[in-house]
Parts: structure tokens; sequence; C-alpha cells
């Protein structure tokens, strides 16, 4: 058994954990919504790396996560109106914004063919960000596909 972290603010310390994603390599992303920050971990427990989401303008604390391919962390966080689905490369660069606007996210999973499903708690609903050949994004509606920009 793996035990990592304990109450507190300082680096590897948690204050409110709310989603864990784990990438091709066993690294651990936790995401802590009270310290407003992802931390990635090795996977023996050792700190790997910190994406503060209080250095990104416009980002509030995280709300639920994923890891996609080619280790491209997606994490549902939130913003001044609802929230966002956020990606970051394995170094924690923040990339850009996936899909469009959601309500509140709740939960993030990716499928066997990259396919992006995105829990939207406040809006009652499930929305599937498909993948084209290119493995581009793209936002399903009802009745209608938006490219992301």
């Amino acid at each position: 058994m793996l035990e990592i972290g304990g109450f507190g603010y300082g680096s590897g310390k948690f204050n409110e954990p709310v989603d864990v994603g784990i990438d091709s390599k066993n690294n651990i992303y936790v995401l802590d919504s009270g310290n407003a920050r992802i931390t990635k971990f090795d996977e023996y427990g050792n700190i790997a790396g910190e994406i503060s989401l209080k250095k990104i303008k416009g980002l509030k604390e995280p709300l639920a996560a994923a890891v996609l391919l080619d280790n491209i962390v997606l994490a549902g966080v939130a913003v001044e109106n609802g929230s966002k689905l956020a990606s970051f490369d394995a170094g924690g660069n923040f990339l850009g914004f996936v899909g469009g606007d959601f309500s509140k996210i709740s939960g993030v999973a990716v499928d066997s063919e990259a396919n992006i499903y995105v829990s939207d708690s406040a809006a009652n609903k499930i929305v599937k960000l498909a993948v084209k050949p290119d493995r581009t994004p793209l936002y399903i509606g009802l009745d209608k596909i938006i490219e992301n920009k």
C-alpha cells in the first residue's frame, strides 16, 4: 500500500484533494482543491512536479482529472462563471482549454480511442469530446459538432 500527502499547505501536502489521475508511466496526479494545485508524484510517491493554478490567470481550484495520450493532463477547473477543461503537458505547462464551457465539471474520463467524457453535474449531462484521426478533440453537442478553438 502506498500513502502520500497528509493535511497541509506545503509541497506534497493536501488541503481537500478531490481527484486523481494516473498516466502510462504510473505517475499519480492529485488535484488539490484547497491549495489550488495539481501535484505529480512518481509511482513511489515522490514529488515529480506541481502545477499551481493560482499562477494561471482565470483558473481557480481543480475539480476533476484524467490523463490523455502522451501524458497530457486534463483537469476540470473552476473559472469565474462555471468550469472549463484545461490541458497541461507532462512538464506542467498550460496548453489551453478543450471543449466548451461547463457549469460544474465533476468527472473526466478517457476511453481507449482517446475520446474524452466530461460529467457536468450542475447541468445534469455527460459531454463526449470526440477525437478526429489527427487526435484533435471536437465538441459534440445535441445536434452539431463544433471544432475546438
